[in-house]
Order: C-alpha cells, then structure tokens, then sequence
C-alpha cells in the first residue's frame, strides 16, 4: 500500500476490530479503573473506537486533549494528569 501511495503524510493503518477487541478484554479483566493515555494516539478514529468499546476514562496531558476527548467522547470523564503543566493550563484546569 505505502509503495504504491508513496503518501507526503503519516499514514495510520489499523484494524478496528482489534482496537475495540483489545479494550473490551482488558476491561473485563482489569479490576480497577481503565484509563487510557491520550498523549499515546489521540487519532480521533482510535479514541472513537476505544470510547465504544468502553472505554470512558481518558488521561490528558493537556487543555487541548481535554477539548478534544470531551468533543469526540462526551460521555467520558477526563483526568488532567500531568507532572508539570504548560504554562497557564494548571491555572485553567
């Protein structure tokens, strides 16, 4: 595929079966509370996909991933966990 696109951009390549598989397991199986780390991949199909699996915890390292899970996901809780915020995000949070 990527020989024959020779694509200027990143090009993502997943299998959404395997995303929504993977999260409904580990939360079956994780006894406590899933949160997943939105610094990792906020592509929104994978936050799409891990929210309906769900997956309705996100850990945020900033304002904007807050916005952002907060658009794309709006039934899910946000965490701004981050050991030292930008400038002004602490204060805004």
């Amino acid at each position: 595929m990527l020989k024959a696109w020779q694509p200027c951009e990143p090009v993502y390549c997943i299998h959404p079966h395997v995303y929504q598989e993977t999260a409904r397991a580990f939360l079956r199986n994780f006894p406590g509370r899933v949160l997943y780390a939105v610094k990792a991949n906020d592509d929104a199909d994978v936050l799409g996909l891990l929210h309906g699996a769900g997956v309705t915890h996100f850990d945020c390292a900033s304002l904007a991933e807050v916005a952002r899970v907060s658009r794309l996901c709006p039934s899910s809780t946000c965490y701004f966990m981050v050991p030292v915020a930008p400038r002004g995000d602490a204060g805004s949070a």
